[in-house]
């Protein structure tokens, strides 16, 4: 009874902190060179479809654009396309990480990006969004991992693809939310299971 207590206060504290559109977290600042990947991130970082290279694209591609930002002198273009200029990030990337400098994100640089801050990054802030049924990868897995966290009462299985089950787990936390249920994922929905898997101690 004290933790569905605890998990509706933070649930109505998401509801507040998200009615403004407000996103929880803020731009990773630049610092030192990334650490490795902590072990809590390893729901995050498993079955990822690795490499991807020259010539990629897609979701992923805009997930490890995103990551190496902060980690470069100058940034590059969120946009999905793997080209020479993200090739050229991924090498400088590389390099100041003391990781094999080749320009290609294998499980290595992967899990090195990852690793920002020596904490699971805010993926909240990358341009996915809505994600809905039928929609698949890496993002629809943090959001299947962020689900089970807020609703430890109805687990589902986590795999990357937005099916029946994550439908119906979107729209159960939506009505626990408190906002419009649709079964759709929006970047307010998101924010809002950031900001629970915050404060029940899941992400730092």
């Amino acid at each position: 009874m004290v933790q569905h207590s605890k998990l509706a206060r933070t649930l109505a504290a998401a509801a507040i902190m998200t009615s403004g559109a407000i996103l929880i977290g803020g731009q990773a600042p630049a610092a030192a060179a990334p650490r490795p990947a902590a072990a809590t991130c390893d729901p995050f970082v498993r079955d990822t479809r690795l490499p991807i290279d020259l010539c990629s694209s897609g979701p992923l591609v805009r997930e490890v654009q995103a990551l190496i930002n902060p980690w470069l002198p100058a940034r590059i273009t969120v946009d999905g396309l793997f080209g020479p200029a993200t090739e050229a990030a991924v090498r400088a990337f590389q390099a100041r990480s003391g990781l094999t400098v080749d320009g290609i994100v294998g499980r290595n640089t992967y899990t090195r990006a990852v690793g920002l801050a020596g904490r699971c990054p805010s993926y909240h802030q990358v341009q996915h969004f809505p994600l809905m049924n039928c929609d698949e990868g890496l993002i629809v897995a943090y959001a299947q991992v962020l689900l089970n966290w807020a609703m430890p009462d109805r687990p589902f299985p986590v795999g990357g693809h937005f099916g029946p089950n994550t439908y119906r787990a979107v729209k159960e936390f939506q009505r626990r939310l408190g906002v419009e249920v649709d079964g759709i994922l929006t970047q307010r929905t998101y924010s809002a299971l950031v900001y629970i898997a915050v404060a029940t101690g899941h992400l730092d």
